[in-house]
C-alpha cells in the first residue's frame, strides 16, 4: 500500500506502514477509479461520508484530482482497488495510479482492497504494529468502506441510467443468437455502440435481474438509452418480427423456397416437413402430403423460429380460417376433395366473382363422370416429375401422373396448391351452372359454355383469334418500321 512517508508493502491485504492521523475537520477523499470515469466521495467529519463529483479520466486527470484533494484539504487520500485485481497484475493499473497521485498531492495515499475482511487483518495489523489509536483506525476504515459504498454506489446509479449512444446510424439492429453467454452478448452490444461499457449491464442483470433471461431476435435501436433499459428491452424479447406474406395458389415447394430465401430453414427441410401429413390427418386421413393446408397469410416471424414451428403455425391457421366453414360444405365431397378442388380453383380463377363458376364447372364434370381437364394439375405433374419449364406443350398432357386430369377421371390424389379463402368457400359452396367449359379472355376474366359447340365457338373467338390479331399487329408494326 501507498503511504505519505513509504512505498508498497506486499501481503494477503495490503496495510500503511503507519495509520493516518485522524484529524477533526479535514477531509478524507474516497476515490473509485474507473478507466473512463473517476468517482469521488468526501468525508469532512469522520462521520458522515457522501458523493461529492464524477470526474472523466482524460487528459491531466492527476492535476485535477490534487486541486480536488487541495481545495477539500485532504489529509487522506483512499483509492480504491477491486478484490479480484488486488493481488492480480491488472491491479498494476490502480497502483501506477496511486503513486502518481501521491507524487502529486505529497499527500498519503492508501490503496484498499475492496473486501469486508480487510476490516479485521487491518486491526489485526495495527494491533501487532503498536498502533495505539486501535479504535480511532478502526472508525476511520469504517469510514472509509462507507465512503465506497456510497461513491461507488452513486457511481454504478449514474452508468447505469444515464441514456447512451456510440454509434453513427440512424438505426442500429443488433442480432442475440440463441445459445450465446449472457457476457459475450452485452460485449458485442459493447462493441456496437449501444452500451457504453459491459461491466455495469452484466452487473446490473447479476444483482438485479438474476435468474432472468435475455431472449434471442433481432433488436433496433435508434436513439440514446440506458444500460438498465438496455437490459429490460433484451429480457422482454422487444425483437424485430420479419414479415413474410404467402400469396394464395403457391404450391408447398414454393413456399419452402420463400421461408428458406428469409433465413427459416433449408429447401430440402422444407420438402421433408411439407410431405408428411401427420398434422392434418385428424382431418383428412387421405392426405398424402401438407399440400393445400399451409394457408396463404402474412405471418411475423422471429428470427430463428424453426421450420417446424412455421409448418405447425400455418396447419394452424388452415384450421382456425376454414375449420368453421366445414359444416357448410354443400357438394358432398369431403374436407380432402373440397381443399383439392379449391386448389385447381385458385390455380384457374383470377377475379374474386368467378371462383363459384370455376368450381361449379368442375364439379358439373365430377357429377357427369368427366375428364377435368385442368392445365395446373398438368403443371404439377411436371413439378413433380421435375420437368416443369414454363411451358406446357401438347406432349405434356400425357404426362403418366395422377394428378393429370387429362388422362384420369376425377379430382386428383391432392390439392396442387394452397388455396386461399376465397377458393377454399367457393369449393365449399360453388355457384348453381349448368357450365362444363371455360376459356380466358386474356384480361384475366373468362368465357364460360354449357356446350361444346359453344365452347369451340369461345375458343375460336378469345384465343384463336386473339393470337392472330397479335400476328397481324406485330406484321404491320414491323412493316411500318421498315
Amino acid at each position: 500500500m501507498y503511504t505519505a512517508g513509504g512505498g508498497w508493502r506486499a501481503g494477503p491485504h495490503a496495510t500503511r506502514y503507519k495509520p493516518p492521523a485522524y484529524n477533526h475537520g479535514v477531509s478524507i477523499i474516497g476515490i473509485d477509479y474507473g478507466t473512463r470515469r473517476i468517482g469521488v466521495a468526501v468525508s469532512d467529519s469522520g462521520v458522515l461520508a457522501s458523493p461529492h463529483s464524477i470526474v472523466p479520466n482524460e487528459g491531466d486527470v492527476i492535476e485535477k484530482l490534487a486541486r480536488l484533494a487541495s481545495e477539500l484539504d485532504a489529509a487522506t487520500i483512499v483509492v480504491g482497488i477491486p478484490q479480484r485485481q488486488f493481488h492480480d497484475p491488472r491491479g498494476q493499473t490502480f497502483r501506477d495510479f496511486a503513486e502518481r497521485l501521491r507524487q502529486k498531492t505529497c499527500k498519503e495515499v492508501v490503496l484498499w482492497n475492496e473486501e469486508l475482511t480487510t476490516v479485521a487483518e487491518a486491526v489485526i495489523a495495527r494491533r501487532r504494529s503498536g498502533c495505539r489509536k486501535y479504535t480511532q483506525s478502526l472508525f476511520t476504515i469504517t469510514v472509509f468502506l462507507f465512503i465506497f459504498a456510497i461513491g461507488g454506489g452513486y457511481f454504478f446509479w449514474r452508468a447505469l441510467t444515464s441514456p447512451y449512444r456510440g454509434y453513427p446510424q440512424p438505426v442500429k439492429h443488433v442480432e442475440v443468437r440463441k445459445g450465446q453467454r449472457t457476457a459475450t452478448i452485452v460485449r458485442h452490444l459493447q462493441e456496437q455502440g449501444i452500451v457504453r461499457d459491459e461491466y455495469v449491464p452484466l452487473a446490473y442483470l447479476e444483482i438485479v435481474r438474476h435468474g432472468e433471461s435475455i431472449k434471442a431476435g433481432i433488436y433496433e435501436f435508434s436513439r440514446p438509452i440506458s444500460a438498465a433499459d438496455v437490459v429490460e428491452k433484451l429480457i422482454r424479447g422487444d425483437v424485430i418480427l420479419k414479415t413474410i406474406t404467402v400469396r394464395e395458389g403457391l404450391d408447398r415447394f414454393a413456399i419452402g423456397r420463400i421461408f428458406a430465401a428469409d433465413g427459416f430453414g433449408r429447401v430440402a427441410e422444407w420438402d421433408k416437413l411439407t410431405a408428411n401429413p401427420e398434422l392434418i390427418h385428424d382431418l383428412a386421413a387421405e392426405a398424402k402430403t401438407l399440400e393445400g393446408y399451409l394457408f396463404p397469410d402474412t405471418y411475423k416471424l422471429t428470427p430463428g423460429t424453426p421450420a417446424s414451428k412455421i409448418v405447425q403455425l400455418m396447419v394452424s391457421n388452415f384450421r382456425k380460417h376454414f375449420g368453421p366453414q366445414m359444416p357448410f360444405i354443400t357438394t358432398g365431397l369431403g374436407l380432402h376433395q373440397t381443399v383439392t378442388l379449391a386448389s385447381i380453383v385458385e390455380s384457374e380463377a383470377k377475379l374474386p366473382q368467378e371462383r363459384p363458376l370455376v368450381a361449379s364447372v368442375y364439379l358439373n364434370r365430377l357429377q357427369r363422370h368427366m375428364l377435368l381437364g385442368a392445365d395446373p394439375t398438368v403443371i404439377y405433374s411436371l413439378k413433380l416429375a421435375n420437368r416443369w419449364y414454363g411451358n406446357i406443350h401438347k406432349v405434356d398432357l400425357q404426362v403418366d401422373s395422377p394428378y393429370n386430369t387429362y388422362r384420369f377421371p376425377g379430382l386428383p390424389p391432392g390439392p396442387i396448391a394452397n388455396p386461399g379463402m376465397a377458393s377454399l368457400i367457393a369449393a365449399a359452396a360453388p355457384a348453381k351452372t349448368n357450365f362444363l367449359y371455360f376459356v380466358a379472355r386474356h384480361d384475366g376474366s373468362h368465357a364460360f359454355a354449357t356446350t361444346i359447340e359453344e365452347h369451340n365457338r369461345n375458343v375460336q373467338r378469345y384465343q384463336v383469334q386473339w393470337y392472330r390479331d397479335q400476328r397481324a399487329a406485330g406484321a404491320a408494326d414491323s412493316t411500318a418500321t421498315k
